[in-house]
């Protein structure tokens, strides 16, 4: 009798320490899987600011591009505004030698003229003279 209640004893203690080795078992898996949910965390963590840091590269890129594309507008309207400003002083330079040039053929028509009316006012003359001359010969 006392020979089974020992072997009783035993086969509890057994039992009891199989459900031990079971619950460790279990409790290793939890912090097995603990650790790898942390690391896959932690892994997630890295992947999601590496993607951050790519993300705040690429609007970096994007507005340098952009900021080198209004630079560069801004450099042609300047250019467009002097090759304008140019272009009128050229022609605001045209127009006052056109003036200037119109000027001058009017004061040379003007001189002509009084030349042409000195002339036939000379020839007038000459004629009224020569019909003098022609006269007094005649009387």
């Amino acid at each position: 009798v006392q020979r089974g209640c020992c072997t009783r004893l035993q086969s509890a203690a057994r039992r009891q320490l199989a459900v031990r080795a079971a619950r460790r078992e279990r409790a290793a898996r939890a912090i097995q899987a603990l650790r790898r949910g942390a690391a896959a965390r932690q892994q997630v963590a890295v992947w999601h600011a590496a993607a951050t840091r790519i993300e705040a590269q690429w609007r970096s890129a994007r507005c340098q591009a952009l900021l080198a594309r209004s630079v560069a507008a801004a450099v042609a309207m300047q250019a467009a505004g002097r090759r304008a400003n140019a272009a009128r002083q050229a022609h605001l330079r045209l127009v006052s030698i056109v003036l200037i040039q119109s000027s001058a053929r009017r004061l040379a028509a003007c001189a002509d003229a009084r030349r042409q009316r000195a002339a036939r006012c000379m020839q007038a003359v000459s004629r009224g003279s020569a019909a003098r001359r022609i006269l007094a010969l005649q009387a």
